[in-house]
């Protein structure tokens, strides 16, 4: 148990022999905030010295932070050009003076009365390209500029050979044909606005060809282009809203274009026709396509494709069905047959054939929508025996007009 003093011990210069500081867990020691049970604050203990027993080193209070006062430099080693090695107490470190190089109280200097410092006979100073003068520099060294070709070196400056020919806003190329009537000319007008003008027979440029201007026109009559495709509208990064395509100048006519209209997702030649030159034929089945001619309201002009069945039904073309309940489009009740087609009309033709003979038999026929036929025989058959044969009539025959798919009868 340890004994409290609460007054101060004066030992009278003698040493304090055996003795060692309060062991604390670092934990314990706090700069800020209200100490709790174990805690010592820093401010409530300036001046007071304790071990450290988490990090193992000596700590004492200066009022505000437990500072570490075990240090950690056991010795300083001078490094290369200095001396002043040590292990303990005060230590300095001195520039030690080498060849050529003089140390003073303050300050380290070049000694020049050494000849390794005015001495300069493995030193070479070489002329670049275009350049000449080079050598040792053991003497006065001149540079001088070669004169090439289309270049005149005068006494203080550079020039262009030929610079009287020079007119202020034109580029000239190199050669006296060129100088006389330059193939490269650029002009600039009070607005700022540069023209330049290429002459020559043809213009090649190597790399890519960016040009950021509204318009750009090529006034030759023949373009070949040597990519297979031709991308409008490429600087396009959001949602399609622009239509595009081709525009034909045509003089005082009209001009006549080929255009993607982007609001109804069609091609269009606009307001002219349209010419194709040859169009296959084919022997067509029933899910093969034909390309036909949609005159909706709204849609003149448009082309649409339908397949067989569907001009079949359309046109009002013959098609036989079996009588016979298991078909999809047949149906039986007593001695009558229901078949359901796609004509959209009741101007039907309707024969009745034996399936086997196919001799015409009279039977009792009604349309009784734009949908169905019914066949009614006088006493029972049996299914599949007879055949339906349906041949419609799409067309008024006084006036020749088309009826359409939507009309009732």
């Amino acid at each position: 148990m340890a004994i409290k003093f609460l007054s101060a011990i004066d030992l009278g210069g003698l040493e304090l022999v055996n003795a060692k500081p309060q062991f604390v867990v670092g934990a314990n020691l706090i700069n800020t905030g209200t100490p709790q049970a174990g805690e010592l604050l820093a401010s409530a203990h300036e001046g007071r010295i304790v071990y450290d027993s988490t990090a193992n080193v000596v700590k004492f209070s200066d009022g505000s932070t437990w500072l570490d006062v075990s240090g950690d430099i056991r010795s300083i080693t001078a490094g290369s050009g200095l001396t002043g090695d040590a292990t303990s107490g005060d230590v300095t470190l001195a520039v030690g003076a080498g060849t050529g190089i003089t140390v003073n109280a303050n300050d380290v200097a070049l000694d020049t009365t050494h000849t390794r410092n005015v001495a300069h006979d493995s030193v070479t100073l070489t002329a670049g390209a275009g350049l000449t003068g080079g050598g040792a520099i053991d003497t006065s060294r001149t540079f001088a500029v070669g004169a090439g070709t289309g270049i005149t070196v005068n006494a203080d400056d550079i020039e262009l050979t030929n610079s009287g020919n020079l007119t202020q806003y034109k580029l000239l190329m190199w050669g006296a044909s060129q100088l006389e009537q330059p193939d490269i000319t650029r002009t600039v007008d009070l607005s700022n606005n540069e023209t330049i003008t290429f002459g020559g027979a043809a213009v090649v440029i190597a790399g890519n060809l960016t040009v950021n201007g509204t318009t750009t026109s090529v006034n030759s009559n023949e373009v070949n282009i040597g990519d297979s495709i031709i991308k409008l509208n490429s600087d396009e990064t959001a949602s399609a809203t622009q239509d595009a395509g081709f525009e034909v100048e045509r003089g005082t006519d009209a001009n006549v274009s080929f255009i993607w209209n982007e609001t109804n997702d069609y091609f269009s030649t606009v307001n002219q026709k349209l010419h194709i030159g040859t169009v296959d034929t084919m022997t067509p089945a029933g899910d093969d396509f034909f390309y036909m001619y949609e005159n909706a309201t709204g849609e003149t002009g448009i082309i649409k494709k339908a397949n067989v069945n569907t001009v079949a039904d359309l046109m009002g073309a013959a098609k036989w069905f079996t009588l016979d309940p298991t078909q999809d489009s047949v149906s039986k009740t007593g001695n009558a047959y229901t078949i359901t087609h796609d004509y959209n009309t009741q101007k039907i033709m309707v024969q009745i054939v034996d399936s086997s003979t196919f001799e015409t038999v009279n039977v009792d026929v009604t349309r009784p929508t734009t949908s169905t036929v019914k066949v009614t025989f006088g006493n029972t058959v049996t299914d599949g025996d007879y055949i339906a044969i349906l041949n419609a009539a799409k067309l008024n025959g006084d006036t020749l007009a088309y009826e359409g798919l939507s009309q009732s009868p």
